[in-house]
């Protein structure tokens, strides 16, 4: 599939079916989110599989009670691991990078899932105060998101998206020549 083929294929689904999400996809896409980019190549995030339903259900309920989550046979939960962020960087952006980082990985899942045919949806952090104690993980995390995954019936239909003219600026600098005062000769040093 051509990459701008599964951008458009890509959506968030909030129904699905009861069909089995096979080991073999949830390998494929643990090794996107394993290619995914992240600072100094720590890859500072911890993602949790979810399959238990008792489990799926604390986190909808945990989720503003987004109970459709639960139809879901798959979560992945990605944490921002702090820990794993600081064994390199200290305190350098400490509250952001890792963070970063596991978004990132999330959206490497989730377009490795669309392009196996699955649907997913992104579900917010609201369950960072509980998360981490429903699925009582020890460790410095933070949440950054839970992808809901499965196969799913819905369909897509068009989506409405504002498109660039509505949030890309371009700031370009265009450096005047100035004849007058000071010139740079070709070894770098101030002509005056």
């Amino acid at each position: 599939m051509e990459f701008k083929e599964l951008l458009e294929k890509r959506f968030s689904s909030r129904t699905y079916t009861s069909r089995r999400v096979s080991e073999e996809a949830i390998e494929e896409i643990l090794l996107a989110i394993e290619s995914a980019p992240s600072a100094g190549n720590l890859q500072s995030y911890r993602v949790v599989i979810v399959r238990d339903v008792e489990l799926r259900q604390k986190l909808a309920e945990a989720s503003r009670n987004q109970l459709w989550m639960v139809k879901a046979p798959i979560h992945l939960v990605f944490f921002a691991d702090i820990d794993q962020y600081q064994s390199k960087f200290a305190e350098h952006l400490i509250e952001v990078t890792p963070l970063q980082d596991a978004t990132i990985a999330m959206a490497y899942a989730q377009l490795a899932a669309a392009n196996l045919g699955l649907g997913t949806c992104w579900v917010a952090s609201h369950a960072w105060d509980t998360a981490q104690e429903i699925l009582e993980l020890e460790g410095n995390l933070i949440l950054a998101g839970i992808l809901a995954v499965g196969y799913t019936n819905e369909n897509q239909g068009k989506r409405k998206r504002r498109g660039p003219e509505h949030w890309a600026i371009e700031i370009s600098i265009v450096e005047e020549e100035d004849e007058e005062d000071e010139s740079v000769s070709d070894n770098g040093e101030m002509d005056v």
